[in-house]
């Protein structure tokens, strides 16, 4: 995988979608993400693998910044890395994470980062509070228009209060299973 990627980089006019489906355990998603976003033209990206050791960027590694503008995340993603992200995605418009998880409830001290064509987002959530939803929405979904949100065993997020709060979203869905 890794040497596929980094053979892409020299075929960037052939490059405008990614989708990587992998039946075998990735040892460690992080250098994975990081070929990607060095991708000159890749517009849109899928990625679907099972990982040992989860998403680690740091926004110091953040020297590129990936063009990518519609992302599907099926791998487990860290509540942690979700603004390291985004500060690699300034164009993204489309993000779809299936199963983000905060099994460690670290503090973060989030910056909040205005991405103007970020307009959809869907998010399927594991162990992750309501408050830390909320940090990501006041930090980064100032422009969403569109928010789906599935939680598991979390009926906190159906509360019409919390979720009416002072965001203005034009659709939005909740689920709880």
């Amino acid at each position: 995988m890794k040497n596929i990627l980094n053979h892409s980089i020299d075929l960037p006019k052939l490059l405008y979608s990614l989708s990587i489906n992998l039946t075998a355990f990735i040892k460690t998603s992080t250098e994975i993400f990081l070929q990607i976003f060095r991708l000159p033209k890749l517009k849109y990206c899928k990625l679907n693998f099972q990982v040992m050791d989860h998403l680690n960027l740091s926004s110091t590694s953040n020297n590129k910044l990936s063009p990518i503008e519609n992302f599907i995340i099926k791998p487990s993603f860290r509540f942690e890395s979700f603004e390291n992200l985004l500060s690699y995605l300034p164009r993204l418009g489309h993000l779809s994470i299936d199963g983000m998880h905060d099994r460690y409830h670290k503090e973060i001290d989030f910056s909040p980062l205005a991405l103007k064509s970020f307009k959809y987002v869907s998010l399927k959530l594991y162990s992750l509070k309501f408050d830390r939803l909320e940090e990501i929405i006041k930090n980064y979904f100032r422009y969403i228009e569109v928010f789906y949100i599935t939680s598991r065993r979390d009926p906190e997020y159906l509360n019409a209060k919390k979720m009416g709060g002072n965001y203005f979203i034009l659709h939005a869905k909740f689920t709880c299973f």
